[in-house]
């Protein structure tokens, strides 16, 4: 069971985005959640990941990604503040939220717990850091990542149910692709089998 979405936004400031999560092997609910809000000007996306699995872990991110709806006008590091605050009354999880800016070429980025995330431009690929922490529970930093923001850039970020030794440039014509077919090649080869997996994809069109 899996849940996939598409989405891009108009010229000039052209994005296209896609998640997949998948619950872990047997369960009917999924632990990761992901959410992503477009605009030409700006574009926000969410990954989370409940602690554990099941009906505990999918309440958890289904109450991060509900308070990251009401607060999308707020930067990466404020909505990951309101999730902590939010998430206290659950099991808790980890957390990323990025935020694109196309016109002003720039990318920020805030995590908090084992969200892996990278961007992919001009060739090199970068990993942006997330702080330890659980949000719902202890958090001692939250702290904002800025990179550029170019019209080849990929940005690519993952729950710990999936490897992290994965390569885009591995696969030829990769990513020209669109974001869902990355996603798809992510988790069919890099997924864990024994946690709920996430995984979110922007990409400059």
């Amino acid at each position: 069971m899996g849940l996939l979405e598409v989405g891009e936004g108009p010229a000039p400031e052209h994005m296209e985005f896609a998640g997949v999560t998948l619950p872990y092997p047997g369960e009917h609910v999924c632990g990761d959640g992901w959410f992503c809000e477009h605009t030409p000007a700006r574009t926000v996306a969410l990954l989370v990941d409940g602690l554990g699995h099941g009906m505990g872990a999918a309440e958890a991110a289904q109450e991060a990604v509900a308070t990251v709806r009401q607060r999308l006008s707020k930067s990466p590091a404020e909505i990951l503040n309101y999730v902590h605050d939010a998430l206290k009354k659950t099991r808790g999880a980890v957390a990323a939220v990025v935020e694109v800016c196309p016109r002003e070429g720039r990318l920020t980025y805030a995590g908090i717990g084992n969200i892996s995330a990278s961007i992919l431009s001009k060739g090199i690929s970068r990993s942006l850091i997330s702080h330890n922490g659980t949000l719902g529970m202890t958090v001692s930093r939250v702290q904002e990542f800025r990179t550029e923001w170019t019209p080849d850039s990929v940005f690519v970020m993952h729950s710990d149910g999936l490897h992290s030794k994965w390569d885009l440039l591995s696969y030829p014509g990769l990513i020209s692709r669109h974001p869902a077919l990355i996603c798809g090649a992510l988790i069919r080869d890099f997924r864990r089998h024994r946690d709920d997996a996430g995984v979110v994809v922007l990409k400059a069109a």
